[in-house]
């Protein structure tokens, strides 16, 4: 899929027009450097799927939220400051991919090998963000990284 040109005020209707891969328990990795507006996206679809996007905030430092709606449970995780696999196994990293019944959005995911993703969900996918030619316009641009033939 080619990169699409979205201004943040039009996210809420980006994410509706994708909202199939928001209402399955999907992986979906974020990409894009610092204040590409990832977390901005996660608040878009938490709202979409009917939660407060009040309280939706970047997992850099607690390194996951947890956000109930009434269609799925999402988990916002993080692992720009993990270090190594002690600090994975610690933050719980593993245990929030093992609940395959939640959607899963992991910031900073090239930290580990796309590979070790595919198994982990049945449909895995990629998007990416990155700042637009003006300063409320992002490029928004999904990819499947891995989906399990039916």
């Amino acid at each position: 899929m080619s990169p699409e040109s979205v201004a943040l005020k039009d996210l809420p209707q980006w994410v509706a027009a994708h909202g199939d891969l928001f209402s399955e328990p999907n992986l979906i990795l974020l990409s894009g450097e610092m204040g590409a507006g990832k977390t901005t996206l996660v608040s878009a679809v938490v709202q979409w799927l009917g939660g407060s996007k009040e309280g939706v905030s970047s997992p850099t430092f607690a390194l996951h939220h947890q956000y109930k709606t009434p269609k799925i449970v999402v988990d916002h995780m993080d692992l720009y400051r993990l270090e190594n696999d002690q600090d994975l196994e610690s933050s719980g990293f593993f245990e929030v991919l093992a609940d395959s019944d939640h959607l899963c959005f992991l910031e900073w995911s090239n930290r580990i090998e796309e590979s070790f993703y595919q198994s982990q969900r049945s449909k895995v996918y990629v998007i990416d963000l990155k700042k637009g030619a003006k300063e409320d316009v992002r490029e928004i641009r999904v990819r499947p990284l891995f989906q399990m033939k039916t």
